[in-house]
């Protein structure tokens, strides 16, 4: 299991809560090979991509019929579409995604592969710094100068932390460098955009 820190540390990204909280919660190893993980059950393609569509926005999106909602919301129908077409219902069942014919609510570990493969998905259709100063504005309560955050995390993180950070993440590679970079800018970025007290 992830250390607890780590675990508080993510939470904050929002979606990459959704990307990495979610398999970090479970604590599951990847699917082993074998008669019950290696054929996933027939699943439509528009099924699967609802499917994962709410696995993506399962780590919450703020409150429903507000503009941040709604966003995420969009994001999570395109991730699912966009995963749905880039891998196969059998590949997402050896991984532990889709079972007896549905997607899981709670992600299992992943292999680095699919891993690399979300997080393609993700980018296709969200701006992780918009994600996470969306959910930054939504743990502060509106607090946060979502201006000043943005800027600030742009400033930081380049896109290659970024990605190694949330494969780190899917993988339950916790220790991973880019982990802590990531949280440590999150952190930093978080507290010089809030008033004073």
């Amino acid at each position: 299991m992830p250390a607890p820190h780590a675990v508080r540390r993510l939470l904050a990204v929002g979606a990459l809560l959704a990307l990495g909280a979610t398999s970090a919660c479970s604590g599951d190893e990847p699917a082993a090979d074998g008669p019950e993980s290696s054929a996933a059950p027939t699943l439509a393609q528009a099924d699967l991509a609802r499917g994962l569509a709410d696995l993506y926005a399962g780590a919450g999106t703020g409150r429903a019929g507000t503009a941040a909602a709604e966003q995420a919301a969009r994001e999570a129908t395109c991730f699912g579409e966009v995963l749905a077409r880039a891998v196969p219902a059998s590949t997402l069942g050896e991984a532990g995604l889709v079972v007896d014919g549905a997607v899981v609510e709670q992600a299992p570990v992943l292999p680095e592969q699919l891993a690399r493969q979300w997080f393609a998905a993700q980018q296709a259709c969200a701006d992780f710094v918009a994600v996470s100063t969306r959910a930054q504005v939504a743990a502060t309560k509106g607090r946060l100068d979502r201006e000043a955050y943005a800027g600030c995390l742009r400033g930081t993180l380049d896109a290659a932390t970024i990605e190694e950070a949330v494969v780190a993440t899917l993988t339950a590679r916790w220790d991973d460098p880019a982990v802590a970079a990531l949280g440590d800018a999150q952190a930093t970025c978080a507290r010089g955009a809030l008033p004073p007290e």
